[in-house]
């Protein structure tokens, strides 16, 4: 599945009113350079009480993973 920036924003807002979210599964998946900095924001966001995420699947590549 392809994920727009679009899709991403709304996780993106999800996490900041939600605290209770504990793992994000977001494998087999394609994403936008503009997706992947929004992973990175939600991981910044999240991070005391986000436990896993899943990113199996994807083709990210090198570029992408630098940004994460």
């Amino acid at each position: 599945m392809f994920i727009r920036c679009i899709e991403m924003k709304k996780l993106l807002d999800l996490f900041m009113v939600n605290t209770s979210i504990e793992e994000l599964n977001l494998s087999n998946n394609t994403f936008e350079y503009g997706g992947i900095e929004i992973i990175s924001d939600i991981i910044k966001i999240a991070y005391l009480h986000l436990r896993c995420i899943i990113l199996s699947w994807n083709e990210i590549g090198y570029e992408k993973m630098n940004i994460l």
